[in-house]
C-alpha cells in the first residue's frame, strides 16, 4: 500500500516561519500610523470634493439641456419671437 513516500526520495525540510520583520520603535509606529491616517483622510476629502464638483457639473449640464429642449419646443410651436401665437 502507498504510504506517501517515494522510493529514493529523501525528506525535505521546509521552514514555514518566514522572515522576521524588523522591530519598529513605538515612536516610528505612531508616526507611520499618523501619516497613513492623514493620507486616508486627505484621499477621502479629495474624493468628496470630486463628487461634489461632478454633481454640480451634471446638475448644471442637465439644466442647460432641459432649457435648450424647452426653447426648441417653444420655437417649434410659436416661432423665435412668438409670431405664431394665436390670440
Amino acid at each position: 500500500m502507498f504510504d506517501g513516500r517515494l522510493p529514493g526520495a529523501s525528506k525535505r525540510r521546509v521552514a514555514l516561519g518566514g522572515r522576521s520583520a524588523p522591530v519598529e520603535s513605538r515612536e516610528a509606529l505612531l508616526a507611520r500610523t499618523r501619516a497613513e491616517r492623514e493620507a486616508r483622510q486627505r484621499s477621502a476629502r479629495e474624493n468628496s470634493a470630486a463628487t461634489t464638483i461632478q454633481a454640480a457639473w451634471r446638475g448644471r449640464a442637465g439644466a442647460a439641456a432641459a432649457r435648450e429642449a424647452a426653447r426648441g419646443d417653444w420655437v417649434g410651436r410659436y416661432g423665435g419671437s412668438g409670431e405664431r401665437i394665436d390670440r
